[in-house]
């Protein structure tokens, strides 16, 4: 990041790491998480060297790559993910996911399964039905879905009277 890069040699410098990555860990690894955290909350393409470099073809390349680098070690079995937080419950952030996701398979890109990174605040988690509504829509995709992260933090004080570490269960429990 405190390199200036044109895209092409960016797009270069990502094309390598992704297929030593691979053909380093090989078919060790079950899954990759390809992708991190590519959404703002409104939908668009969130600012980082490679998107603001790049571009959006950034994201579609990287599927590309990892793609490309598990079949020429012949492990295509190994499942690619794209992971990030606030993608739990229906909304922009959601509907932006599931159309990268159209995106990739009309490219004939592959892409196996969602993570849901869950940073949830006491007393403010998505509701089991959203949660369930989102995840049925992924699952309607032919994604596989898992919560790579899952906490439930409290947000403001009094941090840990009785009622908000309650309040904490019960939001774990849904």
């Amino acid at each position: 990041t405190s390199k200036t890069w044109t895209a092409e040699e960016l797009t270069a410098v990502m094309k390598n790491h992704i297929f030593k990555t691979v053909q380093h860990f090989g078919k060790r690894c079950a899954s990759w998480d390809v992708v991190n955290e590519a959404i703002n909350g409104d939908g668009t393409f969130s600012s980082s060297v490679w998107y603001d470099t790049i571009g959006e073809e950034y994201f579609y390349l990287a599927f590309q790559y990892a793609q490309q680098a598990l079949s020429q070690i012949g492990a295509n079995d190994v499942q690619l993910y794209y992971n990030d937080y606030g993608i739990e419950n229906p909304g922009t952030k959601a509907d932006a996911v599931l159309q990268l996701v159209k995106n990739l398979r009309k490219r004939g890109i592959r892409i196996d399964g969602i993570g849901l990174e869950s940073h949830f605040i006491v007393g403010q988690t998505p509701s089991l039905a959203d949660q369930l509504a989102t995840k049925k829509a992924y699952i309607k995709a032919d994604l596989d879905v898992i919560v790579t992260e899952l906490d439930i933090r409290f947000a403001e004080e009094p941090y840990y009277t009785a009622d908000v570490q309650k309040q904490q269960a019960a939001d774990y429990y849904l």
